[in-house]
């Protein structure tokens, strides 16, 4: 049987380092970008950014709580440390600001062709 992964376990690192790993590599191939003008690390940027966005999506998922039915229903895991959940805003702020650069460096790369 497998066991259910206890909620206040918290987000696998290989998710949290993946989304940020990802993205500055990302933000270092856009800033190449910037200083040759090659229509090519436009395209590269945005292409690393597509698997940034779905850790961020995935992160936001899984953080969310679940339903009092879906944890009722759940295998009890051993209580771990109280985890604090991020104010909605900075979340909400975060994700605006992730679709608004996934746009520029969209918008950037097709001008560049």
């Amino acid at each position: 049987m497998r066991r259910a992964r206890s909620r206040s376990a918290g987000l696998p690192p290989a998710v949290i380092l993946g989304h940020f790993g990802l993205a500055i590599a990302g933000l270092a191939v856009w800033i190449g970008y910037l200083v040759t003008t090659a229509a090519a690390l436009a395209w590269i940027a945005l292409g690393f950014l597509l698997p940034v966005v779905g850790l961020g999506i995935a992160t936001l998922v899984q953080s969310v709580p679940e339903t009092a039915a879906a944890s009722a229903t759940a295998i009890a895991a051993p209580a771990g440390p109280a985890r604090t959940p991020m104010p909605v805003l900075v979340i909400a702020a975060h994700g605006l600001l992730a679709i608004a650069t996934l746009l520029v460096v969209l918008l950037a790369a097709v001008a560049a062709r």
